[in-house]
């Protein structure tokens, strides 16, 4: 049995379930050739691919009762990004749920992520009864010079 879909609260974020009014800042924050560099896809995704991504993060809400979050600031009501789980149906392996983040960058460096994804490895094991939570990231070589 799967929860029902729940809103959580952290010290600083609201992270509620996707909804398809998220697309439009959705598309923003993974057009954004900064923030995509150091997403497994490495560039910036097109507006259908965004679509496609949001459309799969509602289907995984009804389908799991669980999905990635709409990350919003408490303090401001500003939309961060995508917080919480997130079912890796191509993942080699029998477990597929990823915690895992992607943030505007005017809200990199705060712990936001961090802060997120704990409150989404709660849920995970507590709520959901979740065995094992996975992450992914990429490798990236050091730039020249940088």
């Amino acid at each position: 049995m799967t929860p029902p879909a729940k809103t959580i609260e952290t010290a600083r974020l609201l992270l509620r379930p996707w909804q398809a009014d998220d697309l439009a800042e959705f598309t923003r924050l993974l057009t954004d050739p900064v923030v995509t560099r150091y997403i497994v896809v490495s560039t910036p995704f097109s507006p259908q691919d965004v679509a496609d991504l949001s459309a799969s993060t509602l289907e995984q809400w009804d389908r799991n009762g669980f999905g990635p979050w709409a990350a919003i600031e408490k303090a401001t009501g500003r939309w961060v990004g995508r917080i919480g789980l997130d079912e890796l149906p191509h993942w080699p392996g029998p477990h597929r749920i990823e915690v895992g983040w992607e943030l505007h960058r005017e809200f990199w460096g705060r712990g936001l992520a961090t802060e997120g994804g704990r409150a989404g490895l709660r849920y995970g094991f507590e709520a959901v009864g979740l065995e094992r939570i996975i992450s992914a990231t990429m490798a990236t070589k050091p730039r020249p010079g940088g």
